[in-house]
């Protein structure tokens, strides 16, 4: 069974489609890279994941819930690049 379970993922800002039908699984113990040119919707497909970004279409699954009830769960967390989050972090 997959841990991270993506079907359609399609991501829009206005006119412009950053993501389009993206199909990902995750299975336990598994490392993902995604790589890609600038712009090519890797953030915005991570943020998807992480219950960031509201997708326009397609579903997101995390142990079989949504990204917010995974995260509230304890079955998910996040960890970003930069820890600038407080000053002295």
């Amino acid at each position: 069974m997959s841990i991270v379970s993506v079907h359609g993922l399609t991501i829009r800002y206005g006119d412009l489609v950053a993501v389009d039908g993206v199909d990902l699984e995750v299975n336990p113990g598994e490392i993902v890279v995604l790589a890609g040119a600038n712009g090519a919707g890797k953030t915005s497909t991570v943020e998807a994941i992480e219950g960031y970004r509201v997708p326009s279409g397609g579903e997101v699954r995390i142990a079989g819930l949504g990204p917010t009830a995974a995260l509230d769960a304890g079955l998910a967390g996040v960890l970003l690049q930069d820890d600038g989050i407080y000053p002295g972090a």
